[in-house]
């Protein structure tokens, strides 16, 4: 009889116990960041993993800015609007994979890593030799050359995934806390709960419930409230009614008008004036 040191069942490929889904990489370039101003924040519909190979920078996601330098891998979730640009000395020159159809068991949605929105995983040396190897294999184009290469950045996602896991769970944002950030990044922009539930990949049930459990009011009047008190601040500094309405997100200033009187107890054109007298005896 054979005497058996080590057996391993592998007829199944291990994703439906661990739940880690068959990710499709779309695209995989190289590309060199320029400095602040050159690209504007934007969002995909897809999941981006950016390894950064040279140079120092900074990387903005959720109303949150981190510094990037050479060494430092950063996911981006679907969906998340970011920017990152290189310092004005050393620009950044980085790896990017756009992948879909990733699910795992610790992300709410789908294309995510993180519910914060974004992850950045510092000093991450052994990414950049399972990267030589996808690049190794894509310039040989030899047979199977994709298939292998997709085996490699299999190795890689599992790699990350592992790193995320042993993150501080303190880094991770709850739904309603995302959902906050988002608003008060994008209040001067038309935001309705159809498009939360779209931006966030969730329900409109769900999303009610949980942020009315975490901040004690709907998303729809967290942002009324959010509007109305960036529109004091505007008017204390002169600016006028319908210029503010307009800034702060409301297309209809009569709407604002009767919206803030509710809110504060007086007109905006009255709490502009109160405002100035107060400035002028001060």
């Amino acid at each position: 009889m054979s005497l058996i040191y080590n057996y391993y069942y592998m007829a199944s490929s291990g994703e439906l116990e661990q739940g880690i889904s068959s990710p499709v990489v779309l695209t995989f370039s190289k590309l060199k960041n320029g400095p602040t101003g050159e690209v504007k924040p934007h969002k995909h519909p897809y999941m981006e993993i950016f390894y950064f190979d040279e140079g120092k920078g900074f990387f903005e996601c959720v109303g949150e800015k981190q510094e990037i330098e050479a060494g430092d891998v950063v996911i981006v979730s679907a969906g998340k609007t970011h920017l990152q640009y290189s310092s004005e000395v050393t620009p950044l020159t980085f790896y990017g994979f756009a992948v879909t159809n990733v699910k795992v068991p610790f992300a709410e949605r789908p294309d995510s890593l993180s519910n914060k929105g974004y992850a950045v995983i510092r000093k991450a040396k052994e990414v950049k030799g399972i990267i030589d190897d996808i690049m190794r294999e894509l310039e040989d184009d030899k047979t199977g050359a994709m298939v292998s290469a997709m085996a490699h950045f299999r190795l890689l996602l599992v790699s990350i995934i592992r790193q995320i896991n042993v993150m501080p769970k303190s880094d991770k944002m709850t739904l309603a806390e995302e959902v906050r950030t988002y608003i008060e990044m994008h209040c001067d922009e038309d935001i309705t709960l159809d498009g939360l539930c779209k931006q966030f990949f969730v329900g409109k049930s769900h999303l009610l419930h949980s942020f009315k459990r975490d901040e004690g009011t709907s998303p729809m009047r967290y942002l009324n409230s959010y509007r109305i008190e960036k529109a004091k601040e505007l008017l204390k500094s002169g600016e006028r009614v319908t210029a503010v309405a307009l800034s702060v997100g409301f297309s209809n200033p009569v709407y604002f008008s009767e919206l803030f009187r509710r809110q504060v107890g007086i007109t905006p054109s009255a709490f502009k004036k109160f405002s100035s007298k107060i400035g002028e005896e001060q």
